[in-house]
């Protein structure tokens, strides 16, 4: 399985990501890369559905801090065993790193945008014949510590399937293929149902998949100061040094204002 490797080091500090003057901070997360339906070796949902559809995964991550397929009936996904490859290691995909600068827009705000988000153009298996890899899935681990004085925010913008989950628990949920939507979520306002408690710390998992041939759009806006957290890769033995405590990511990354 070909990967693109990543050097890793370890920040001066636990937990802190390295920041220089172009952003206020970095998330490192795993793409993971997918031949489109109707090849050779094309994943069934990559190139196959189109429409929007809530409601795809349960409320809650799994033991192993993944979505878990709610098994609703829909017309987007083919069944739970496809979708359980997006965001794992699979003969269906490769994987690699990819970082995003959160930038420091004003009033407390961090962001990051991109209107054409191809991570992997060019990379794994390829553009297949298209203009960009319109293939793939993006997954970003972090955590944060919830102010309640701070009256914390999430925007997310995206297409096509995003799902971010806040202690675990399902908080945005913009599952299908469609253009850009967007969710916004307010900490104090889920903060007694997701269990959050002033002055702790948490965890945020996004998950999005690209599987359609006509835009990629990704933009998150917060107010949440996040910093990486690992995401265990159990194979191969290349990657194994991605262990607890290895918070400070320098990828090759190919990134985009």
């Amino acid at each position: 399985m070909n990967r693109t490797l990543v050097r890793i080091s370890v920040a001066l500090v636990a937990g802190v990501t390295m920041v220089n003057a172009a952003h206020a901070y970095s998330l490192t997360g795993v793409v993971r890369d997918f031949k489109m339906y109707g090849t050779t070796g094309g994943h069934p949902d990559f190139e196959r559905y189109l429409g929007s559809q809530k409601g795809l995964v349960k409320d809650q991550l799994g033991a192993d801090g993944l979505p878990v397929y709610s098994g609703i009936n829909n017309t987007v996904v083919t069944n739970a065993t496809t979708f359980n490859q997006w965001f794992r290691n699979s003969s269906y995909s490769t994987a690699s790193y990819y970082t995003i600068d959160m930038k420091n827009i004003g009033n407390g705000v961090y962001s990051y945008s991109n209107s054409n988000f191809f991570p992997v153009d060019g990379q794994g298996y390829g553009n297949q014949g298209k203009s960009h890899n319109y293939a793939f899935s993006y997954q970003v681990n972090s955590t944060f510590g919830y102010e309640k004085a701070k009256n914390h925010s999430l925007t997310f913008t995206g297409d096509d399937d995003v799902f971010i989950y806040i202690n675990g628990k399902l908080a945005i949920d913009l599952g299908g293929v469609h253009g850009a939507q967007s969710q916004t979520v307010k900490l104090n306002d889920i903060a007694a149902s997701f269990g959050l408690v002033d002055g702790q710390n948490y965890t945020m998992n996004v998950f999005f998949a690209e599987r359609h041939t006509t835009q990629s759009n990704f933009r998150m806006d917060t107010t949440l100061q996040l910093q990486t957290a690992p995401i265990p890769v159990p194979e191969p033995t290349s990657m194994v040094a991605i262990g607890l405590g290895l918070t400070g990511f320098v990828a090759r990354r190919r990134k985009k204002a």
